[in-house]
């Protein structure tokens, strides 16, 4: 294990792997003069042998791209981090992303506002992910996909107004998804795609305006769906298709007459009205 206070690194640093022991295992970071603001491309770029990492950045306020991530198709050994960040704004692309081994993840980033491609995308083996970004107004595409072991997550998110394409795509094991998107207005394409264990599904977007195409495709083993979006007028290609086990759509009964419209036919015969949606 190595512990190293950032002395007076000034307002922006970066570390490689060659500043390190090789083969180190445990790594603690921080920064207690809170001098460094941000974070360069390529921080811990290729540690493959880390386990363990945890990062104290009180005054940490922006990350630039592939922040702790291999090389080509390296895979690390990363399976414990923690991040403590309080004041960080926004992080860049490939933002912790390809751990085929992490377990265990801790994210304190409250003011976090933007986030780039890849954001916390590919994890194989976690199964829960509890995320708390209550600033968060903008995701990049391909965000929290390829998750394959992820079953539950719970994504508080109230402030988040845009997400990218394939947003939870892949995701084939979730099966209990909480989201907290009450002014989300727009999704891109391929949203909640594949995620073939999800049997029950709440969405309450009372901001949406738009989707993208591939709105909830192959959703296989989805029954039910509750929806309310009493702001939708526009909806992509293939909108819940290959949801060979839906059933039933519930919806404000308000909105039934305008979905109609809206849904492709396939879709039409499953809407029912759903007194107390607007509580959800």
């Amino acid at each position: 294990t190595v512990v190293i206070d950032i002395d007076a690194a000034g307002p922006k640093f970066n570390m490689s792997k060659n500043e390190l022991p090789e083969r180190l295992r445990n790594l603690v970071l921080t920064n207690a003069d809170e001098s460094v603001q941000t974070i360069g491309n390529f921080f811990l770029y290729d540690c493959i042998y880390l386990r363990t990492l945890n990062l104290n950045m009180p005054a940490l306020k922006n990350v630039q791209a592939k922040f702790v991530v291999y090389w080509g198709t390296l895979t690390g050994s990363l399976q414990i981090l923690n991040l403590n960040a309080p004041v960080l704004e926004s992080v860049g692309s490939s933002f912790l992303t390809d751990y085929r081994l992490l377990q265990t993840l801790h994210l304190n980033m409250p003011a976090l506002k933007s986030a780039g491609d890849c954001f916390l995308s590919d994890y194989k083996s976690l199964q829960t992910l509890n995320l708390y970004l209550p600033a968060l107004e903008i995701v990049g595409d391909k965000s929290l996909s390829y998750c394959e072991s992820l079953q539950t997550l719970n994504l508080n998110t109230p402030a988040l107004l845009s997400v990218g394409e394939k947003l939870l795509h892949g995701c084939e094991s979730l099966n209990k998804l909480n989201l907290d998107v009450s002014k989300l207005e727009s999704v891109g394409d391929y949203f909640l795609f594949h995620c073939k264990s999800l049997q029950v599904l709440h969405l309450h977007m009372p901001e949406l305006k738009s989707v993208g195409n591939n709105f909830l495709l192959l959703c296989e083993a989805l029954q039910i769906l509750f929806l309310n979006v009493p702001a939708l007028k526009s909806v992509g290609d293939r909108l819940l298709s290959d949801c060979k086990s839906l059933q039933e759509i519930y919806v404000p009964e308000d909105q039934i007459t305008r979905l109609r419209k809206l849904f492709p036919e396939s879709c039409r015969k499953m809407l029912r009205p759903s007194v107390g949606m607007q509580a959800l």
